[in-house]
């Protein structure tokens, strides 16, 4: 236990008290044995205090073993969105778009979107200045450029907090068609308004 307080110039202290600026802790519990001891006289059972505390071959066997490492929340899930994946159907190639999701902080501190990335130059999208209050809610714009192969596409932009949980992916999903396309179909759409002429309903999909 001393040797965990004097670690790194006392790094670990706040951790161990309970004083941590971000909540968090660091708890120990004793075993006074250990799997890698050297001595065959060494006893790893719990009861035999003599073998496994109180000898001297123990203590000079005894290890500090880190077994697990157990990340606690004490609030959830703070961040949450309306809709993380907007389907947003047929795109034009080319055609620069903006989708906008809501991001609501459920908890009880304010929490900040500290960085943005997305998976293509292509996407882009802007962090709100301030933090997101407690029962706050605010939009994220997310822009498409429309630069991308025709057929099915995924975009996805990561916003990175300094809360919990520490990252949330918001995904545009939807289809690319040529321009030409687009304007054909909405052509013929056009004609099957205002027209009883006999429509291709090939060109309308149907």
């Amino acid at each position: 236990m001393n040797v965990m307080r004097v670690w790194n110039n006392g790094s670990l202290v706040p951790y161990l008290d309970g004083r941590a600026p971000n909540s968090g802790s660091l708890t120990l519990e004793r075993a006074p044995f250990g799997e890698e001891q050297a001595k065959s006289g060494v006893s790893d059972q719990l009861k035999d205090l003599r073998k496994s505390v109180y000898d001297p071959d123990a203590a000079r066997e005894r290890r500090i073993e880190i077994e697990r490492v157990e990340v606690a929340s004490t609030s959830g899930e703070a961040l949450v969105m309306e809709q993380q994946v907007k389907r947003v159907g047929k795109l034009v190639e080319g055609v620069p778009v903006e989708f906008v999701f809501d991001v609501k902080n459920n908890g009880t501190k304010p929490l900040r979107i500290t960085e943005v990335k997305a998976d293509c130059g292509c996407t882009t999208a802007q962090a709100p200045p301030d933090p997101i209050e407690p029962g706050s809610t605010v939009k994220i714009p997310v822009q498409f450029s429309g630069r991308a192969p025709q057929g099915d596409f995924r975009r996805t932009v990561r916003l990175i907090t300094d809360g919990e949980p520490t990252e949330i992916e918001l995904i545009l999903s939807g289809i690319i068609v040529p321009a030409r396309c687009m304007i054909m179909f909405a052509h013929a759409a056009s004609i099957a308004q205002h027209s009883t002429m006999p429509v291709n309903h090939s060109l309308l999909g149907q």
